[in-house]
């Protein structure tokens, strides 16, 4: 191997290359320790989350299952008459925890049919939604009462079924 003069301060090629690796070996063990740290923490958090999760399901369920019992009692509180045909949903909306139900009725006397759909927060006693509709569904049917209350309290008018459905659905998500 011949001799090649360095200025001051250089290394020679074959010690640049030794250290270039060393470097990178260095660096690979860093980030397989680091990846290592990260695996954990990953692991040790999604344990964390799966526990929040039980403990929500439980605290929503044992709710469910009050929002149900309360619906219930609520539903049959309202007495509905002979001419009526009724039938609610309830459901427990996580959320904005609000226990609500769906009403579905149906008066008819003679002629004259009238259909409502209601939505009800059944702790507070409190209309969120309602439709009206007389005439039972036929051509003759006409909206004679629509209106939503929305998140911030404001009561928004609607002029059909599908557009009660439409923003009545907040409601019974979540």
């Amino acid at each position: 191997m011949a001799n090649v003069a360095l200025s001051d301060g250089q290394l020679p090629p074959g010690q640049i290359v030794r250290t270039f690796i060393l470097f990178l070996l260095a660096a690979a063990v860093g980030l397989g320790v680091l990846a290592s740290r990260q695996a954990a923490t990953i692991k040790d958090q999604q344990a964390r989350l799966s526990a929040a999760e039980e403990r929500i399901k439980a605290v929503s369920l044992a709710q469910q299952e009050r929002c149900a019992s309360e619906a219930r009692k609520w539903f049959v509180q309202q007495q509905f008459g002979v001419n009526d045909l009724a039938s609610y949903e309830n459901h427990y909306n996580v959320k904005s925890n609000q226990c609500l139900i769906a009403v579905e009725s149906k008066f008819i006397s003679g002629k004259l049919v009238l259909e409502f759909n209601s939505i009800v927060n059944v702790l507070e006693n409190k209309k969120v939604a309602n439709y009206v509709q007389q005439g039972g569904g036929g051509e003759g049917a006409r909206t004679t009462h629509c209106t939503v209350t929305n998140d911030s309290g404001e009561v928004q008018q609607c002029q059909s079924f599908d557009e009660f459905k439409k923003l009545a659905v907040t409601y019974m998500q979540g």
